[in-house]
């Protein structure tokens, strides 16, 4: 039989475990054995539901740790993939290739394919893939390279062999790196985490820039060149919102963690939590009462969160058909920073500023921009052409009055519009984070604290009172 030692009042002996007395020091007078054989089912359950809570957690951060190694492994390899030579190259030689050069092109090709871009015809590429991916094509046509071809041997250097056709505007895969996931998808892949959100909105923007560019007539090179400023910009606002809620993220964990941690604290001081949850009356009540503060807490929890999520995030979509899928209000299509570079690169090529805006509508399937441009072709005023357009082209509206009005250049001010929405989208971001920390005291002093009173604190103080009592 085991037997531990409790502190009781009234009592002036003193029994150790296993009957041995000389191993408590001197102030701990009144200790009497208890025996606890009885209660060792209650006891293992405790410890089994508290070790299977902790391991959940360790294999949570584990997974979590191992993702963010993968990821930062598979991002070096497409830096590699990109910097090195090609295939041909390496084989080198402008002759015939033998069977042994060709045997290691063939295995060269192989292990590149396999090593290297494992996976990536599967998924949707990082923010940072898909801007090397855009800066490589704007370098081949630059050099001289048909859209086909540049586009081709661009996502083959990915590992992504099907490009579509010479007639296609833009490759086939970036409908599906830019199509939102299905439900089931995205709770299985993290579809709706900030990164891919940031990684369709980037592939819906180069969807935008090349229908842009097609509906145009202007150079795919200057007009990639400034999606890929875009993209550059969007993944620094977005570094700088995981940033700053780095802190806020980290405290709703703890604060989730606060109740388990009342529940070991009142077990090592010797109460015993489930007796107390499952006695009826007080007890039961303060088990259901702490449950479901703790339930409504992590619930609120995640809600702020997302909230803040898709604030922060630009979402964007353009599923459908080659035909030109619209792109909804808060895609990049809705982006004033990207609207005011796009126009600024059909105004270098010669465009006039009514045709400038023809093409926007047409690449981002907003009706008002087309309407805009008819009336200022028919003679309407500057006021009287915007009155119908959305707020997110008020940026652009400004930018291009004095060019339209007065005949002055719009390059200087379709910049500093640029700058200006992308510098107030970055200070918008930070202030979200730091406003993430002040929404998460409510959950702490609504949920969390009264989840943790009530499933380790009440427990602790039924013991004391009970040896009080006793």
């Amino acid at each position: 039989m085991r037997w531990v030692a409790r502190a009781l009042a009234g009592t002036a002996s003193i029994r150790g475990c296993g009957g041995a007395s000389d191993g408590f020091p001197r102030g701990w007078d009144g200790l009497v054995p208890v025996d606890v054989a009885a209660d060792g089912g209650a006891w293992l359950l405790i410890v089994a539901l508290v070790g299977a809570a902790l391991g959940a957690c360790a294999l949570r951060l584990l997974a979590c740790c191992v993702a963010r190694l993968l990821r930062a492994r598979r991002e070096r390899r497409v830096v590699r993939a990109w910097s090195g030579p090609s295939p041909a190259i390496r084989c080198g030689g402008t002759s015939p290739p033998s069977v042994i050069a060709r045997l290691r092109a063939g295995l060269y090709v192989f292990r590149n394919a396999s090593a290297h871009h494992r996976g990536r015809a599967q998924g949707t590429p990082s923010p940072r893939e898909i801007a090397l991916l855009v800066a490589e094509v704007a370098t081949r046509l630059r050099a001289g390279a048909p859209a086909s071809s540049a586009w081709g041997q661009a996502l083959a250097r990915i590992g992504v062999g099907s490009t579509g056709s010479i007639d296609d505007v833009y490759p086939p895969v970036l409908d599906q790196w830019a199509r939102e996931p299905s439900r089931w998808r995205a709770l299985l892949t993290g579809g709706h985490h900030s990164e891919a959100a940031a990684a369709r909105s980037s592939a819906a923007s180069v969807i935008v820039a090349c229908r842009f560019s097609h509906s145009l007539g202007a150079p795919l090179a200057d007009v990639l060149d400034a999606i890929g400023d875009a993209i550059d910009d969007a993944q620094a606002v977005e570094e700088a919102r995981r940033v700053a809620s780095a802190g806020p993220l980290m405290s709703a964990r703890v604060l989730a963690a606060l109740p388990l941690v009342g529940v070991v604290a009142a077990l090592a001081l010797g109460a015993s939590p489930w007796s107390f949850y499952t006695g009826g009356g007080p007890g039961s009540a303060c088990a259901v009462s702490g449950l479901a503060a703790w339930g409504a807490g992590i619930a609120s929890c995640r809600r702020i969160l997302a909230r803040c999520r898709s604030a922060d995030a630009g979402v964007g979509g353009a599923g459908g058909g080659r035909a030109g899928p619209p792109i909804r209000a808060d895609s990049p299509g809705s982006d004033a920073a990207l609207a005011c570079d796009l126009v600024a690169s059909a105004l270098a090529c010669g465009a006039s500023i009514p045709r400038a805006l023809d093409a926007l509508a047409n690449a981002c399937a907003h009706e008002a921009l087309s309407w805009t441009a008819a009336a200022l072709r028919l003679g309407a005023t500057w006021e009287e052409a915007w009155e119908d357009t959305p707020t997110w082209a008020t940026p652009l509206r400004d930018a291009l009055e004095a060019s339209w009005t007065a005949g002055t250049a719009p390059d200087g001010m379709l910049a500093r519009c640029a700058t200006w929405e992308r510098r107030t989208r970055l200070i918008d971001a930070r202030t979200k984070a730091e406003e993430l920390s002040v929404r998460l005291v409510g959950p702490l002093g609504v949920f969390f604290l009264p989840a943790f009173l009530l499933l380790g604190i009440a427990p602790l103080l039924a013991h004391l009172m009970t040896g009080i009592g006793g």
